[in-house]
């Protein structure tokens, strides 16, 4: 056997059914395709997802601060200039300092003028 005997049979197979093979390899292109955007699209959404967390742990520190026991002599774990520290790290754009008060309202805001 000769390899254009074998070109030739494998011609003739494919063209004695061609609506056979041409839903066969419109089949496999559409299987080959499906599965190649699949991957595509959840790749990216993953790749999305993952930078969005990163963004924001990167970005969003929260300190909680236990209270200091009543009739304790001890300080405060951690004090009102820490913010400081923290705006001198790399990659931080703001800091602030919260504290949760018991006084009425009125008394926490600063005078007005």
């Amino acid at each position: 056997m000769d390899p254009r005997d074998l070109w030739t049979e494998a011609l003739a197979g494919v063209m004695a059914r061609p609506v056979r093979s041409a839903l066969t390899t419109l089949g496999t292109v559409l299987g080959i395709t499906t599965l190649v955007i699949t991957i595509g699209v959840a790749s990216t959404a993953g790749n999305q997802i993952v930078g969005r967390f990163d963004a924001l742990t990167a970005t969003s520190v929260t300190v909680t601060v236990p209270p200091v026991p009543a009739g304790s002599q001890d300080k405060p774990l951690v004090d009102w200039s820490g913010t400081d520290a923290v705006r001198r790290l790399a990659g931080v754009d703001s800091a602030a300092a919260l504290a949760d008060s018991a006084l009425p309202t009125a008394s926490r805001c600063g005078p007005t003028t």
